[in-house]
């Protein structure tokens, strides 16, 4: 014989949907109806069938008894339903909590990211977001989201939790993937002027051959980044990376290829790390070495606030130039960049950078002073957009021997990127983007306009 109280479950459960399924027949029936008469009025009987608000909170009242195919058959009759009165995303959000206790992880990732596709603004749904990809282990999509829910101010038992996870997620996260390709149009692909000549010493004018002139064309890039953590101790990790990116132009003049990774080690906190390590970069630009480069690099990251993240570097690299070895000598750079979430659904940052180059001949040392903002929103429809203006200024120490006059640019520009979150090509997610760069200079020849497209796609594994 069944126990009495599985009989009241079950029995509970079939009322449960009966009830479902009468409101949305009577809510269905009354949107078809001519709304001019007496014919769409309901009957006095009609006042005891639950509301559609009424079966949503009988369904969220369901997964919090954990009666789990019970509010499955209410939400299935709600998600079926064709009447405007239904809140179809609390509808999708409850069917992903569903998920979850059935511990449905991949269909409740995709599920909440359906309803972020049409609602960004939604910091609920993207915290549960953020816990399905912490508990499938994506770790780099976790971390981000969670982020952004800070950005929401929440509640102080929420604040803390999401910095569990967060340190949870940096201390166990030991190893990614990150790859794209695309097509790159480029109104400049070798960054040159459109002058036909130029002034040597000052009085000698020379004809620029057609390479040294600015050069329009379409290329292939790719590129690979990896990032190992190996842990040793419950503090101290190994970083070790490596990436190669290479842009195959039509002509072979212009391809350009740049390999290069770090060593070193990184010692964790509870509000970010600090990262030293050694790294070398070489460069083949037109299929010809144009350098190398070997040194060192010191970097932080902190979490100031739950919505504010600080982070900088120091670095030191000889480069030695195979083409002009004028140029050669060491590279000091330092950075700061400031990364806010203003919403949970948008967040920027502004990054600074001063790169000074110890050149051999003083006509080619510099100090390169730089300012990045960047703004990033979520918007329905699956899209997100990315604007990053900067601007730079750039003085040179010396008279050019070869130009008679010292040289100093300002450049500047933005790029504008557009994702589309919602799709993917097995896995891969496109993402099209323009940029804008203008560099004047007291030197024409160094003087270029550009503008460069590009459709790409990217995978983190």
């Amino acid at each position: 014989m069944m126990p009495v109280t599985m009989v009241s479950d079950v029995a509970r459960g079939v009322i449960y949907a009966l009830c479902a399924m009468i409101v949305l027949s009577a809510a269905d029936a009354a949107q078809g109806a001519d709304g001019g008469g007496e014919a769409g009025a309901p009957h006095t009987e009609d006042a005891l069938v639950l509301s559609p608000q009424q079966t949503l909170r009988l369904a969220e009242q369901l997964l919090v008894e954990n009666r789990l195919d019970s509010a499955e058959d209410v939400l299935i009759s709600l998600k079926q339903s064709q009447s405007p009165s239904i809140d179809h995303i609390q509808v999708d959000f409850l069917l992903g909590l569903l998920h979850m206790a059935r511990g449905e992880l991949i269909e409740a990732r995709d599920t909440f990211r359906a309803v972020l596709a049409e609602r960004p603004d939604l910091s609920r749904v993207r915290l549960e977001l953020a816990r399905s990809l912490f508990l499938l282990e994506d770790d780099r999509p976790a971390a981000h989201h969670f982020r952004l829910v800070l950005g929401d101010e929440p509640q102080q038992p929420v604040q803390e939790n999401i910095e569990r996870f967060l340190n949870v997620i940096q201390e166990r996260r030991s190893f990614w993937l990150n790859a794209s390709f695309g097509l790159v149009p480029d109104s400049n692909v070798n960054a040159a002027t459109t002058d036909d000549t130029v002034q040597l010493f000052g009085f000698l004018p020379a004809d620029l051959s057609d390479d040294a002139r600015r050069t329009s064309g379409v290329g292939l890039r790719s590129g690979v980044a990896l990032n190992w953590l190996p842990k040793l101790s419950s503090k101290w990790r190994g970083d070790v990376r490596s990436s190669i990116n290479f842009t195959d132009y039509e002509r072979a003049l212009f391809d350009d290829l740049i390999i290069g990774g770090d060593i070193g080690l990184r010692r964790l906190n509870d509000k970010g790390y600090v990262s030293v390590v050694a790294n070398y970069a070489r460069r083949w630009f037109g299929n010809a070495s144009f350098y190398s480069s070997y040194g060192g690099r010191i970097f932080a990251t902190r979490r100031v606030t739950p919505r504010l993240n600080l982070s900088g570097y120091i670095s030191a690299a000889y480069f030695d130039y195979d083409v002009n070895e004028a140029r050669e000598g060491p590279v000091v750079s330092a950075s700061l960049n400031v990364f806010r979430a203003f919403t949970s659904s948008q967040y920027g940052g502004a990054r600074m950078t001063v790169t000074r180059e110890f050149a051999r001949d003083a006509d080619f040392r510099s100090t390169d002073y730089a300012l990045q903002l960047s703004y990033i929103r979520d918007f329905p429809r699956g899209l997100t957009l990315e604007a990053t203006p900067f601007a730079a200024y750039r003085p040179f120490d010396a008279e050019s021997v070869l130009f008679s006059e010292t040289r100093t640019d300002w450049r500047y520009g933005a790029s504008v990127s557009v994702t589309k979150r919602d799709w993917s090509v097995f896995g891969w997610a496109p993402v099209i983007s323009y940029g804008y760069t203008r560099n004047i200079s007291t030197i024409n020849v160094f003087d270029f306009t550009r503008h460069q497209g590009e459709l790409r796609f990217t995978r983190v594994f």
